[in-house]
């Protein structure tokens, strides 16, 4: 389980744990949450959501080329949830996957909200996901290495928040 609260009003990441989502909105009822990060998003945009996908062309990053894609999923078919004061909002989202061609892997995911109610002080919420490779008791593992957020609230400021989460990789890959 996951829960970084920002500023006491907004509350970032939940990994599934058998604790139902309901329950972490009863905890966590002022400000905003977010449901779905880390494996949470892909299960959103490949299982869960009707997402549309388009080819957005070849990049380069840091010397690496890479290709990347656009996806979509309108409000109707979303099951991204964003809290304020308790109150839950569905909301549509896009954004973008960035995959190496050369390993098939996927190198950086991109999640952006579609409008959000002006009650909840937020216009745009996104979560930038940056994905490497990890050794886990002799096995290789593609896992988020790091999380980033970033809200535009409606008064012009700017929300950031960045966690590496190499660092929780690392502690594990050493328990014994």
């Amino acid at each position: 389980m996951w829960a970084w609260p920002l500023k006491a009003r907004f509350t970032l990441g939940w990994a599934r744990t058998g604790f139902g989502i309901e329950a972490f909105f009863s905890i966590v009822n002022q400000g905003i949450a977010s449901t779905g990060h880390f494996n949470g998003f892909l299960d959103l945009i490949f299982r869960s959501d009707r997402a549309g996908f388009s080819y957005s062309g070849q990049i380069s990053d840091g010397g690496r080329n890479l290709v990347e894609y656009g996806y979509r999923v309108p409000l109707e078919a979303s099951h991204y949830d964003v809290v304020f004061h308790g109150q839950t909002v569905k909301t549509a989202y896009e954004g973008t996957l960035v995959i190496d061609p050369h390993t098939a892997e996927l190198v950086r995911m991109t999640l952006r909200s579609s409008h959000l109610p002006s009650e909840s002080g937020a216009c745009e919420i996104t979560h930038t996901m940056n994905y490497g490779r990890f050794r886990l008791n002799g096995s290789d593992f593609l896992l988020p290495s790091e999380a980033h957020l970033h809200m535009k609230e409606l008064n012009g400021g700017i929300r950031k928040t960045r966690r590496d989460i190499r660092d929780v990789v690392s502690f594990l890959a050493n328990l014994r």
